[in-house]
């Protein structure tokens, strides 16, 4: 509770704690301080050197609260950009190729407003990099949410952390969304806050056949904390690199919506695959319970799996695909008769069913 209470504090004392200037002109080459930028019609192009830009109370109209591009050019080192938010709904857009140090975005408590959303981009094209830490933090004790989509090939070289503070009877979110391709070399920290009533949620929405690597890992800040979703769209597999949770932490949920491929192992206390094409794990699967509502494709398994699974269609198949031993470790069963298949393709050692397959005659499963 300490640590957390110290980096929400922290975070307020980042966001809040220094006064800028305000500058409302068409383009400012050079960033050396510190500058706030508000609403301006049109766009932008900013040189952070070494500096801070912020870009606080803008509104909530895109098209007013746009950046096209925040750039190192010749002689110029990357500085910081910061969204704050302490009032109504904000909307901003940062367009075109941006490469920042620290990007950080903050929703403070109780502001008027509800909504928290930021465009790192506005094309697959766009080459976005950030040089440091990205941070998104919603603050809000109640229900406002904060938002970050990215949009274009993304590049974190520090940590990302999501933190949704919440309380206990609302519901207050942080999502960022990844639209193309990322790679967070850092870790990636989900944290719901100290009473775990905030949400933090990852969401891959993307139609093509990317990859999100989490070089670092994808961790939950406390055990049962943070969501990962890949999100219902074309039947393109979406590659998620990189393992998502450990064993002592595991995510709160991962909900897999299209095909998709895990190359590392998934520590998550709630699976739920109701993709309409195959959901591949090429390592070990960890967990309470994985649900599998499907018939328009496969749970293919190459690893061992510690979880219990229920299967809902009647032709919903899991695959033991391994090339070595398998061990499945937890029952399987069927929310019907007749509901589920469970199939051996292992083409190099032997899988080994620790739990039992279906329940009574009742709920039979076919082999």
């Amino acid at each position: 509770f300490k640590n957390k209470l110290a980096y929400y504090l922290a975070i307020f004392a980042m966001v809040f704690g220094s006064t800028f200037g305000t500058f409302n002109a068409a383009n400012a080459v050079n960033v050396t301080t510190a500058l706030d930028w508000d609403a301006e019609t049109g766009a932008a192009v900013f040189n952070v050197n070494s500096g801070v830009l912020t870009m606080s109370e803008v509104g909530s109209s895109k098209a007013d609260n746009k950046i096209t591009g925040i750039t190192s050019g010749s002689g110029i080192t990357p500085g910081n950009l910061i969204v704050a938010s302490t009032g109504a709904d904000v909307d901003v857009l940062i367009s075109g190729n941006s490469t920042v140090t620290d990007l950080t975005i903050t929703t403070a408590h109780n502001q008027t407003g509800d909504a928290h959303n930021l465009d790192f981009g506005d094309a697959a094209t766009d080459v976005l990099t950030v040089l440091g830490n990205l941070h998104l933090n919603n603050l809000d004790l109640n229900n406002a949410a904060n938002s970050l989509l990215l949009i274009g090939d993304i590049t974190v070289a520090g940590t990302t952390t999501l933190t949704s503070i919440g309380a206990a009877s609302n519901a207050a979110t942080t999502l960022m969304t990844i639209q193309d391709t990322a790679t967070f070399t850092g870790a990636t920290t989900l944290d719901d806050g100290v009473s775990g009533g905030g949400t933090s949620r990852i969401l891959v929405n993307t139609d093509a056949a990317n990859v999100i690597t989490f070089t670092g890992g994808l961790l939950a800040a406390a055990d049962g904390e943070g969501e990962l979703e890949i999100g219902a769209g074309a039947a393109n597999v979406k590659t998620i690199a990189g393992q998502i949770g450990v064993n002592a932490t595991r995510l709160k949920a991962v909900d897999i919506n299209t095909a998709s491929k895990f190359t590392g192992a998934v520590y998550a206390d709630a699976i739920t695959v109701d993709a309409a094409a195959d959901a591949t794990f090429d390592s070990d699967v960890f967990g309470t319970t994985m649900t599998i509502d499907t018939s328009a494709g496969s749970v293919i398994l190459k690893g061992n799996a510690t979880v219990a699974i229920s299967q809902s269609v009647a032709n919903n198949v899991i695959a033991y695909s391994g090339t070595g031993d398998q061990t499945q470790t937890g029952a399987i069963t069927s929310i019907a008769d007749g509901d589920g298949n469970v199939t051996n393709t292992n083409t190099g050692g032997t899988v080994t069913f620790a739990n039992k397959i279906g329940v009574a005659a009742a709920n039979k499963i076919a082999l």
